[in-house]
């Protein structure tokens, strides 16, 4: 099947918006919260795969997208984060609980939109 034109009208952030398909693989650009994932809910995908690349996690960009969709799955390929940082291991329970706590209480009221890594050490040797 080759959907070659979509056309949305009062969908989630789009008032309106009439988007072309040529043949072959199409790719959504833009900044984020400008509307992508609406745009493949709106054109009936499934699900949306997220790889690792030197640099970057597979979970950040996930959980962006899972706070945008309603129905989209999301998935990633096997994560071996415990192999890779510094420390070795995964981390303990008794070692993740302090940021969870913090996230949790009034003292992060003025955090937003930030990715606190309790990670081993895994980001910074990246």
């Amino acid at each position: 099947m080759h959907v070659r034109h979509l056309s949305v009208a009062d969908f989630r952030s789009y008032t309106s918006a009439e988007l072309p398909l040529e043949p072959g693989v199409t790719t959504l650009v833009g900044l984020n919260g400008q509307g992508k994932t609406n745009l493949a809910e709106a054109l009936g995908y499934d699900s949306l795969w997220s790889a690792e690349a030197y640099g970057s996690d597979a979970l950040t960009p996930l959980a962006f997208v899972a706070a945008k969709t309603k129905r989209i799955r999301l998935g990633t390929s096997l994560l071996q984060l415990a192999a890779r940082t510094p420390a070795g291991r995964w981390g303990e329970l008794d070692e993740l609980k302090s940021a969870v706590v913090f996230l949790a209480s009034d003292s992060s009221s003025f955090v937003n939109g930030q990715v606190i890594y309790v990670d081993g050490g895994f980001t910074s040797s990246m």
